[in-house]
Formats: structure tokens, sequence, C-alpha cells
């Protein structure tokens, strides 16, 4: 897999890098560590290599489904991540990827989704992942990413080929923690819970994040 585009150390992609150039992906991987721009950016790459009728190399960056992947107009990948405030994903989300999976490719030899950021699925929407995970249609491939795997129940995890990107860099975890907790401290001096709520949830499925806030709270 041609990973040139994406600012990690290569040894970090080698074993997905391996398994997609071998044909030997499984039909659901999940995406941990780095940041979350990094990670979206290798769901993203992942899916247009496996898309991608190069020979090798892929992705080549010219074919059509290279093209349309990188406009993000590919009508065979779908993306979805946290609808509102909260960056919730719910069931009804993960119900649409259910229906959408068992319809034919249009123009791949397969149909992929892309759930970013699926730490913030609700349970009720991992649920319901969970059932089309365990029976998948044979062109249908899901690409999850997350902060980490412990805000995935364990059915899930027990279901995806994990492929960890290591820790995000101090000063960026840092600095998202100093965000977070300037956030959560305006919340706490307005005394709104909502906004209370809405701040402290990137910290409710992500210890070693939530740690990180509280020492700069």
């Amino acid at each position: 897999m041609n990973t040139k585009s994406i600012k990690l150390p290569e040894v970090k992609l080698r074993d997905l890098s391996f398994e997609v150039d071998s044909g030997r992906l499984s039909h659901a991987v999940l995406i941990t560590g780095a940041t979350e721009k990094l990670r979206a950016q290798v769901a993203r790459l992942t899916a247009s290599a496996l898309l991608c009728t190069a020979a090798a190399d892929r992705p080549c960056g010219r074919c059509s489904n290279c093209i349309k992947s990188k406009k993000s107009v590919h009508p065979d990948i779908s993306e979805i991540s946290g609808e509102d405030k909260a960056r919730s994903i719910k069931k009804e989300s993960v119900s649409l990827i259910r229906q959408q999976a068992y319809v034919i490719p249009n123009e791949a030899a397969e149909r992929i989704f892309i759930i970013l950021e699926a730490q913030n699925m609700t349970e009720e929407a991992q649920n319901a992942m969970l059932k089309i995970l365990e029976e998948p249609p044979r062109f249908a491939r899901f690409i999850l990413s997350a902060a980490s795997s412990e805000g995935l129940l364990e059915t899930i995890r027990s279901r995806v080929r994990i492929f960890d990107l290591g820790e995000e860099a101090t000063q960026d975890k840092q600095t998202k923690a100093q965000t977070i907790a300037c956030e959560i401290a305006k919340a706490l001096c307005t005394g709104d819970e909502y906004d209370l709520v809405i701040a402290s949830a990137p910290i409710k499925k992500d210890r070693r994040l939530l740690k990180n806030v509280c020492d700069e709270l």
C-alpha cells in the first residue's frame, strides 16, 4: 500500500499495508492510536487502496476509483461520523449502513463503510453494528477508527482486526487535554449542565485522555 501521503513512520503502517497488498485484510478493521486526523487519513487511504485497480503501489491516484475516492465522491465508499454537538453516532446511522451493505457495489468490486471515531457509537449503535459484522455480505468491508479500542464493546473488538498507530505526540496530547479542560472549566463556571456534558464527552471512553484532562484541570 502506498503510504507516502501519511506522516507516520513506515513501521506503524507495515502490517496494515502488507495485509492490503496481499489481499488478506479482514472484512472489518479498527484503526487506533495517533491523532484523530491521522486515523481518518489512514482509513481513507486504506479504502482507496482496496478499490484501486492498479497492479501495484496502490492507491495509484490515477485510476477512476482513486480519483473519485480522493474527491470523496466514490459511490461505493460511505463515511459516517458524529451527528450532533456531542458527536454521537446513533443506532439510526448504523441501521442505514446495514441496509446499504446488502446493495451490490455500483462500480468497484466491493462496498466500503468508514466509521470515524467509532468510540462515539452509542451502545445501541454498537449492538446494531455487531449484527452486520457477524454476518457481513461478501462484498462489504468495514473500516473503523477510534482513539483506542477501550470505548468499544468486547463483542465488537473480537470481530475486528486492530491496527494500532501508536501514541500521538506528547505535544498533541497536551494540547487536546488543555482544550477539553478549558471547555469543562467554562461550563463549570457558567453552571450550564448541557455544556458540561458536551465538553466532557471526549473523555468518556478514553482513560488516558481522562487522566491528562484531570491533570490540566
